[in-house]
Protein backbone atom coordinates (compact mmCIF):
# COMPACT_ATOMS: atom_id res chain seq x y z
CA UNK A 1 0.00 0.00 0.00
CA UNK A 2 0.94 3.56 -0.56
CA UNK A 3 -0.18 7.14 -0.04
CA UNK A 4 -0.40 9.09 -2.95
CA UNK A 5 -0.18 12.68 -1.52
CA UNK A 6 2.81 14.58 -0.73
CA UNK A 7 3.52 17.33 1.86
CA UNK A 8 6.17 19.69 1.44
CA UNK A 9 8.45 18.63 4.45
CA UNK A 10 9.61 20.62 7.27
CA UNK A 11 13.47 19.52 7.26
CA UNK A 12 15.30 19.22 4.13
CA UNK A 13 18.60 18.75 4.60
CA UNK A 14 19.36 17.01 8.04
CA UNK A 15 21.81 14.24 9.65
CA UNK A 16 21.00 10.34 9.49
CA UNK A 17 22.71 7.29 11.16
CA UNK A 18 22.74 3.90 10.82
CA UNK A 19 24.10 2.00 13.61
CA UNK A 20 25.67 -1.14 13.06
CA UNK A 21 25.29 -4.19 15.90
CA UNK A 22 26.46 -7.73 16.53
CA UNK A 23 23.53 -8.92 18.22
CA UNK A 24 23.35 -12.41 20.69
CA UNK A 25 20.98 -14.70 19.56
CA UNK A 26 17.97 -15.00 22.24
CA UNK A 27 19.38 -12.45 24.57
CA UNK A 28 16.56 -9.92 23.82
CA UNK A 29 17.21 -7.75 26.63
CA UNK A 30 21.04 -7.20 26.06
CA UNK A 31 20.16 -6.26 22.45
CA UNK A 32 17.57 -4.06 23.59
CA UNK A 33 19.08 -2.02 25.87
CA UNK A 34 22.55 -1.97 23.72
CA UNK A 35 20.89 -0.41 20.52
CA UNK A 36 18.94 1.91 22.74
CA UNK A 37 22.22 3.31 23.94
CA UNK A 38 23.53 3.23 20.38
CA UNK A 39 19.92 5.38 19.28
CA UNK A 40 20.83 7.65 21.93
CA UNK A 41 24.10 8.23 20.75
CA UNK A 42 23.39 9.05 17.27
CA UNK A 43 20.16 11.26 18.60
CA UNK A 44 22.16 13.00 20.91
CA UNK A 45 24.39 13.83 17.79
CA UNK A 46 22.23 15.27 15.95
CA UNK A 47 20.54 12.18 14.07
CA UNK A 48 16.81 12.58 13.12
CA UNK A 49 16.86 9.32 11.35
CA UNK A 50 18.14 6.31 12.81
CA UNK A 51 17.98 2.57 11.09
CA UNK A 52 18.85 -0.17 13.01
CA UNK A 53 20.07 -3.83 11.91
CA UNK A 54 17.64 -6.77 10.81
CA UNK A 55 16.34 -8.38 13.28
CA UNK A 56 18.14 -6.46 15.86
CA UNK A 57 16.83 -7.14 19.03
CA UNK A 58 16.89 -11.02 18.85
CA UNK A 59 19.32 -12.53 16.26
CA UNK A 60 18.58 -14.11 13.05
CA UNK A 61 19.64 -17.47 12.51
CA UNK A 62 16.45 -19.06 13.93
CA UNK A 63 15.30 -22.99 12.84
CA UNK A 64 11.55 -23.38 13.95
CA UNK A 65 8.68 -20.84 14.99
CA UNK A 66 8.94 -22.83 18.04
CA UNK A 67 12.64 -21.52 18.68
CA UNK A 68 11.40 -18.34 18.01
CA UNK A 69 8.60 -18.13 19.93
CA UNK A 70 9.42 -16.59 23.34
CA UNK A 71 11.00 -13.61 21.61
CA UNK A 72 8.47 -12.50 18.81
CA UNK A 73 6.03 -9.34 20.07
CA UNK A 74 3.15 -7.71 18.45
CA UNK A 75 3.42 -3.92 17.52
CA UNK A 76 2.80 -1.77 19.12
CA UNK A 77 4.98 -3.74 21.49
CA UNK A 78 6.99 -3.27 24.98
CA UNK A 79 10.04 -2.41 22.01
CA UNK A 80 8.50 -0.14 20.07
CA UNK A 81 7.23 1.62 23.44
CA UNK A 82 10.53 1.80 24.33
CA UNK A 83 12.02 3.40 21.33
CA UNK A 84 9.26 5.46 20.84
CA UNK A 85 10.45 7.66 24.52
CA UNK A 86 13.54 8.61 22.92
CA UNK A 87 12.62 9.29 19.49
CA UNK A 88 9.59 11.62 21.42
CA UNK A 89 12.72 12.75 23.71
CA UNK A 90 14.77 13.84 20.46
CA UNK A 91 12.51 14.14 17.81
CA UNK A 92 13.75 11.33 15.75
CA UNK A 93 12.62 9.00 13.86
CA UNK A 94 13.63 5.35 14.52
CA UNK A 95 13.54 2.61 12.10
CA UNK A 96 13.92 -0.98 14.26
CA UNK A 97 13.55 -4.45 12.93
CA UNK A 98 12.34 -7.43 15.06
CA UNK A 99 10.29 -10.98 14.76
CA UNK A 100 6.93 -10.09 14.83
CA UNK A 101 3.86 -11.58 15.77
CA UNK A 102 0.10 -10.48 14.68
CA UNK A 103 -2.08 -11.00 17.95
CA UNK A 104 -5.40 -11.75 16.04
CA UNK A 105 -3.65 -14.95 13.09
CA UNK A 106 -0.92 -15.48 15.40
CA UNK A 107 1.26 -15.60 11.98
CA UNK A 108 5.15 -14.11 12.69
CA UNK A 109 6.76 -12.00 10.48
CA UNK A 110 10.14 -10.01 9.97
CA UNK A 111 9.27 -6.65 10.13
CA UNK A 112 10.56 -3.09 10.11
CA UNK A 113 8.67 -0.24 12.33
CA UNK A 114 9.28 3.23 11.60
CA UNK A 115 8.79 5.40 15.02
CA UNK A 116 8.47 8.96 15.00
CA UNK A 117 7.89 11.56 18.20
CA UNK A 118 4.21 10.92 18.37
CA UNK A 119 4.56 7.69 18.02
CA UNK A 120 4.68 4.39 15.22
CA UNK A 121 4.49 5.58 12.21
CA UNK A 122 3.94 2.59 10.24
CA UNK A 123 5.25 -1.07 10.12
CA UNK A 124 6.50 -3.00 7.10
CA UNK A 125 6.81 -6.80 6.76
CA UNK A 126 9.36 -7.82 4.42
CA UNK A 127 8.18 -9.74 1.27
CA UNK A 128 11.13 -11.41 0.29
CA UNK A 129 12.02 -14.59 2.92
CA UNK A 130 16.30 -15.89 2.89
CA UNK A 131 17.78 -18.63 4.55
CA UNK A 132 15.66 -19.71 7.82
CA UNK A 133 13.25 -17.16 7.77
CA UNK A 134 10.98 -19.46 6.04
CA UNK A 135 10.94 -21.89 8.94
CA UNK A 136 9.27 -19.59 11.52
CA UNK A 137 8.17 -16.26 9.19
CA UNK A 138 5.35 -15.54 6.81
CA UNK A 139 6.25 -13.41 3.83
CA UNK A 140 4.63 -9.98 4.47
CA UNK A 141 1.41 -8.80 3.42
CA UNK A 142 1.51 -5.38 3.92
CA UNK A 143 3.06 -4.37 0.63
CA UNK A 144 5.48 -1.61 0.47
CA UNK A 145 4.01 1.72 2.72
CA UNK A 146 5.52 5.17 1.89
CA UNK A 147 5.26 7.32 4.91
CA UNK A 148 4.71 11.37 4.29
CA UNK A 149 7.36 12.56 7.20
CA UNK A 150 8.63 15.87 8.18
CA UNK A 151 12.00 14.62 6.74
CA UNK A 152 10.80 13.46 3.06
CA UNK A 153 9.01 10.59 1.78
CA UNK A 154 10.23 7.49 3.45
CA UNK A 155 9.94 3.96 2.48
CA UNK A 156 11.23 0.55 4.18
CA UNK A 157 13.05 -2.86 2.62
CA UNK A 158 14.60 -5.52 4.63
CA UNK A 159 18.06 -7.93 2.99
CA UNK A 160 16.77 -9.74 0.54
CA UNK A 161 14.41 -7.07 -0.99
CA UNK A 162 17.43 -5.31 -2.58
CA UNK A 163 18.06 -8.17 -4.89
CA UNK A 164 14.70 -7.35 -6.82
CA UNK A 165 14.26 -4.64 -8.33
CA UNK A 166 10.57 -3.91 -7.90
CA UNK A 167 11.13 -3.64 -4.18
CA UNK A 168 12.84 -0.17 -4.23
CA UNK A 169 11.35 0.94 -7.68
CA UNK A 170 7.89 0.65 -6.27
CA UNK A 171 8.39 3.42 -3.88
CA UNK A 172 10.25 5.33 -5.95
CA UNK A 173 7.26 5.56 -8.36
CA UNK A 174 5.54 7.21 -5.59
CA UNK A 175 8.15 9.32 -4.77
CA UNK A 176 9.95 7.62 -2.00
CA UNK A 177 12.96 10.18 -0.75
CA UNK A 178 15.01 7.83 1.55
CA UNK A 179 14.85 3.80 1.32
CA UNK A 180 15.37 2.60 5.58
CA UNK A 181 16.94 -0.85 5.15
CA UNK A 182 17.61 -2.79 7.44
CA UNK A 183 20.05 -5.65 6.42
CA UNK A 184 21.86 -8.78 7.82
CA UNK A 185 24.03 -9.22 4.38
CA UNK A 186 26.75 -11.60 4.47
CA UNK A 187 29.03 -13.47 1.82
CA UNK A 188 29.26 -10.01 0.10
CA UNK A 189 31.64 -7.26 0.70
CA UNK A 190 29.86 -4.77 1.99
CA UNK A 191 28.44 -1.65 1.36
CA UNK A 192 27.46 -4.11 -1.32
CA UNK A 193 27.04 -3.11 -5.20
CA UNK A 194 23.54 -4.29 -4.69
CA UNK A 195 22.44 -1.64 -2.34
CA UNK A 196 23.85 1.07 -4.62
CA UNK A 197 22.45 -0.27 -7.85
CA UNK A 198 19.03 0.05 -6.16
CA UNK A 199 20.13 3.73 -4.61
CA UNK A 200 21.02 4.90 -8.02
CA UNK A 201 18.41 3.14 -10.07
CA UNK A 202 15.76 5.05 -7.98
CA UNK A 203 17.11 8.73 -7.01
CA UNK A 204 17.13 7.71 -3.70
CA UNK A 205 19.20 7.63 -0.58
CA UNK A 206 19.84 4.45 1.04
CA UNK A 207 20.24 4.06 5.03
CA UNK A 208 21.45 0.44 5.26
CA UNK A 209 22.31 -0.55 8.18
CA UNK A 210 23.83 -4.32 9.00
CA UNK A 211 25.07 -6.57 11.29
CA UNK A 212 28.72 -8.02 11.89
CA UNK A 213 29.85 -10.78 13.56
CA UNK A 214 29.16 -15.12 13.23
CA UNK A 215 26.22 -16.49 14.56
CA UNK A 216 25.71 -20.48 14.19
CA UNK A 217 28.65 -20.72 11.05
CA UNK A 218 26.88 -17.64 9.36
CA UNK A 219 29.85 -14.31 9.10
CA UNK A 220 27.59 -11.01 8.26
CA UNK A 221 29.82 -8.62 6.18
CA UNK A 222 29.35 -5.32 8.10
CA UNK A 223 29.42 -2.19 5.68
CA UNK A 224 26.87 -0.56 7.16
CA UNK A 225 26.49 2.75 5.11
CA UNK A 226 24.74 6.43 3.63
CA UNK A 227 24.58 5.56 -0.12
CA UNK A 228 23.99 9.13 -2.15
CA UNK A 229 20.95 9.52 -4.77
CA UNK A 230 23.61 8.15 -7.66
CA UNK A 231 24.74 4.82 -5.73
CA UNK A 232 27.32 6.44 -4.40
CA UNK A 233 29.31 5.86 -1.29
CA UNK A 234 28.83 8.65 1.21
CA UNK A 235 30.15 6.89 3.99
CA UNK A 236 30.45 3.81 5.91
CA UNK A 237 31.54 1.50 8.62
CA UNK A 238 34.19 -1.85 7.41
CA UNK A 239 33.29 -3.66 10.42
CA UNK A 240 32.15 -3.63 14.74
CA UNK A 241 29.87 -1.98 16.38
CA UNK A 242 29.27 2.00 15.55
CA UNK A 243 27.37 4.45 14.46
CA UNK A 244 27.61 5.62 10.34
CA UNK A 245 26.69 9.36 10.23
CA UNK A 246 25.29 11.10 6.85
CA UNK A 247 23.36 13.93 5.46
CA UNK A 248 19.87 13.46 3.38
CA UNK A 249 19.37 16.67 1.10
CA UNK A 250 16.26 16.44 -0.53
CA UNK A 251 16.63 18.06 -3.53
CA UNK A 252 18.86 15.60 -4.37
CA UNK A 253 16.95 12.81 -4.05
CA UNK A 254 13.84 14.90 -5.65
CA UNK A 255 15.50 15.84 -8.86
CA UNK A 256 15.60 12.15 -10.87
Amino acid sequence: MTQSTQSTPSFTRYRVAAIQYDPTLGEKEKNVADLFRLVEEAASNGARLIVLPEMATTGYCWESRAEIAPYVEPVPGPTTDRFAQLAHRYNCYIAISFPEVDPTTNVYYNCMVLIGPQGIIGTYRKIHSYMSEPRWARDGDLGIPIWDTPLGRLAGLICMDAMYFESARIPALHGADVVLFPTNWFDDKCPSSWWMTRAFENGVYFIAANRYGKERGVQFSGGSCILEPDGSIQAYLDNGEGIVYGEVDLSRSRDK
